[in-house]
């Protein structure tokens, strides 16, 4: 009956490990980026016009935008 116990620890034991370690493991796998989107995001600085307004940075090549009237 002692042995019957000890084999039953010892397979509970080698299960818990397998499961933590299928969960470790799918939990580390590297994950897609989804890019279809295409969203783009520019820095929030800002540029000061001649006229004393500012303009910030437009996508897709994160340029300032032209100020009014140029």
């Amino acid at each position: 009956m002692k042995k019957e116990n000890n084999v039953m620890l010892i397979i509970s034991a080698l299960l818990l490990i397998i499961i933590a370690l299928v969960i470790v493991g799918l939990s580390s796998q590297p994950r897609e980026i989804d890019n279809s989107n295409d969203m783009i995001a520019c820095t929030m600085d800002a540029k000061q016009c001649p006229d004393g307004s500012y303009v910030g940075r437009v996508p897709p090549d994160c340029d300032f935008a032209p100020c009014p009237g140029e």
